[in-house]
């Protein structure tokens, strides 16, 4: 056999008609948060936005000049699980920023597509994508980083590889950022 079969030849028929008629995603106007989350929401206000589902934090979680103080553990997307972390900056109670953080340290590659795939069908096309890539050694690595721009909400989505050697355990990661375009 050197040719596709009237089956395959069908279906891929029917896969090439499917993406091009598929509808363009609409992308939103603007984001003014993340979720139920407005930018500059007090801790208060977020407590009440988030009810039943939001925790607190036994201390202060540190990411650089970030803390959270509260955060959501079973956050689903494209049915990946996240963690959110709710996060102000220094001593400001105000929301500054939201990440959402892969549940675990091994997402695998399929995990990363899907989250994008997922957030190109809420957001419509990235604004801009970065791919790093080193296959220079016997370890190869690579970044993707995908990111959406609106009026008051920068989105980031960063998935990286670093395929390092087991004794290094350099984990995977899987991260979604959502911050203000303009400091709250």
């Amino acid at each position: 056999m050197t040719g596709p079969t009237r089956r395959q030849a069908l279906f891929g028929g029917a896969a090439a008609l499917t993406a091009f008629t598929r509808p363009a995603v609409a992308r939103p106007a603007d984001l003014a948060g993340w979720g139920e989350t407005r930018w500059g929401m007090t801790l208060q206000a977020l407590d009440r936005a988030l009810a039943g589902r939001i925790r607190v934090a036994e201390s202060p979680l540190i990411f650089g000049p970030f803390r959270a103080t509260r955060f959501l553990d079973r956050v689903s997307v494209a049915g990946r699980p996240f963690i959110a972390y709710l996060q102000t900056r220094g001593d400001d109670p105000r929301l500054a920023q939201v990440l959402l953080r892969y549940r675990g340290s091994r997402p695998a590659p399929a995990d990363g597509a899907a989250v994008r795939i997922a957030l190109t069908a809420e957001l419509g096309p990235a604004s801009e994508r970065e791919v790093e890539s080193d296959y220079g050694g016997s370890f190869p690595s690579f970044t993707v980083i995908n990111r959406w721009a609106f009026p008051s909400t920068r989105v980031l989505l960063r998935y990286s590889d670093p395929n390092a050697d087991v004794g290094e355990r350099e984990p995977k990661e899987l991260i979604i950022r959502y911050a203000p375009t303009r400091p709250a």
